[in-house]
């Protein structure tokens, strides 16, 4: 089993990462690792931003969104709701995972080796499927 479950972000030439509960879904972190990015990037001047994602069930459920979503998943609604009333442009595209993409990889090793845990609250769902 896992020691945790971790999410990496590369915004420019930057990486972060950070940790969250074990019982967090892998899902749950790579959402979470799009809600931090949309938040890092709120106080950027320029406003138009791709992100890549291997996760295409993350991106499903960004065309088919209702409020009983995933929540981190509303929450991200919400932030990107904001940045685009205030101009940002942001598009979202779905990339090959584990194929040797620079970014990705870089992304993937970020959430394996992070250390640094990020304050969450754990959605019910994870909780649930861990006592399972």
């Amino acid at each position: 089993m896992a020691a945790h479950v971790g999410f990496g972000v590369l915004i420019d030439e930057d990486t972060y990462s950070h940790t969250l509960p074990i019982y967090c879904s892998i899902f749950t972190a790579e959402v979470t690792a799009i809600l931090y990015a949309l938040k890092r990037i709120s106080s950027y001047e320029y406003r138009d931003f791709c992100f890549y994602t291997d996760n295409m069930s993350f991106l499903q459920q960004l065309q088919n969104f209702d409020s009983s979503c995933h929540p981190v998943v509303a929450q991200m609604m919400v932030q990107l709701s904001s940045l685009k009333d205030r101009g940002f442009d942001i598009k979202f595209c779905w990339v090959l995972s584990h194929v040797g993409i620079k970014g990705n990889e870089l992304v993937d090793l970020a959430a394996k080796s992070a250390t640094i845990p990020f304050p969450f609250r754990v959605p019910f769902c994870n909780v649930s499927g861990y006592i399972k």
